[in-house]
């Protein structure tokens, strides 16, 4: 094994030590508000999440202070807006939806498409304060993240969308096929539950946490170590 393969090695480690873990239920969110269409079977976000106990400050808009903006994973499990839930934060959702296993990975082109959200890059989608051009935005993302996350039941991205809703959950499928991620990034799941000790399951959220500092550092020098090996190799 080279050296610089054993550098590369031991800076993975650091990075995966470093990772944060979340594993008890004292964290907590309060759904208040829905850009998208929340009533009937169907409850779909934009949503936009209280949070309290979090060690971390969640990627969003920027548009409230203390809050961010999610969409849910699981069509057949749902919530009570102004209802405190307890979270615990993974990587997949867990004994819900209605395909799939459980737990059920997050899928790589839900998470490119939260995070292109959540960054406000995806192309087409209308991030005013209000109006129907938000509304219409949120119905096709969240159409979209059921259909990647297989919770349509065979049905296309475009099923029950209105005409414009369709247009622009087609533009965003497009863009995720095309973006061809690999990997979650930082995007978790919020797993959600009535009670402290993780029973009473309620409909899964999105979230994204920011890179940890250690992360960063760990990130910053293996790059040094690429780049110092190319011009070594240059000489």
């Amino acid at each position: 094994m080279s050296k610089w393969t054993l550098c590369a090695l031991l800076a993975l480690a650091v990075i995966t030590a470093a990772s944060p873990t979340y594993a008890d239920l004292t964290a907590t969110v309060v759904i208040s508000d829905s850009f998208g269409d929340s009533s009937g079977a169907d409850h779909g976000g934009e949503y936009l999440v209280s949070y309290s106990g979090f060690d971390f400050t969640p990627a969003s808009l920027g548009e409230s202070p203390n809050q961010f903006e999610s969409f849910c994973l699981e069509r057949n499990e749902s919530f009570t807006f102004g209802a405190t839930y307890y979270v615990q934060i993974s990587t997949a959702a867990y004994s819900g939806g209605l395909d799939g296993p459980s737990p059920d990975p997050l899928g790589n082109e839900t998470a490119y498409l939260y995070t292109q959200f959540i960054k406000q890059d995806l192309v087409g989608y209308d991030y005013a304060n209000a109006g129907p051009g938000r509304v219409e935005s949120a119905n096709a993302l969240q159409n979209l993240i059921w259909f990647f996350e297989d919770e349509l039941e065979g049905n296309s991205y475009t099923w029950g969308l209105s005409a414009t809703e369709a247009l622009l959950a087609e533009q965003f499928y497009q863009d995720a096929l095309a973006a061809n991620w690999s990997g979650i990034g930082t995007v978790r799941v919020l797993n959600l539950y009535r009670n402290a000790d993780g029973t009473g399951n309620r409909q899964d959220q999105l979230v994204m946490i920011p890179i940890p500092g250690a992360c960063l550092l760990c990130a910053v020098g293996l790059a040094a170590l690429v780049v110092g090996r190319r011009k070594f190799a240059l000489r």
